[in-house]
């Protein structure tokens, strides 16, 4: 099997290097790591700085990982945000109030 290293910042990082007070929309598409990927920005979602998410939701690939939806929309919700279901495989986060 080949291998590729990359090197990958979190989002977090990104945002502070380029000094972004705000983020309208956010769109995350990673097969399977969403949650990693919004583990990466926690500090930009506790400081307000996001303000939507659209994310895909890959069911399938968070199931053979031991996981589920449910630990994504945990995550969202503890840090003010509500949750629309855009349909089976598709969310939008919204930052409350």
């Amino acid at each position: 099997m080949n291998t590729t290293e990359v090197q990958v910042d979190t989002l977090d990082y990104i945002i502070s290097e380029q000094n972004l007070d705000r983020i309208d929309m956010m769109k995350i598409d990673v097969e399977g790591f969403e949650y990693e990927v919004l583990t990466g920005c926690i500090n930009s979602l506790k400081s307000h700085k996001i303000q939507n998410i659209v994310c895909e939701i890959h069911h399938a690939f968070l199931q053979n990982r031991g996981m589920n939806e449910q630990i994504i929309y945990d995550l969202l919700k503890n840090y003010d945000y509500a949750i629309k279901f855009i349909d089976d495989s598709h969310i939008i986060a919204q930052k409350l109030d």
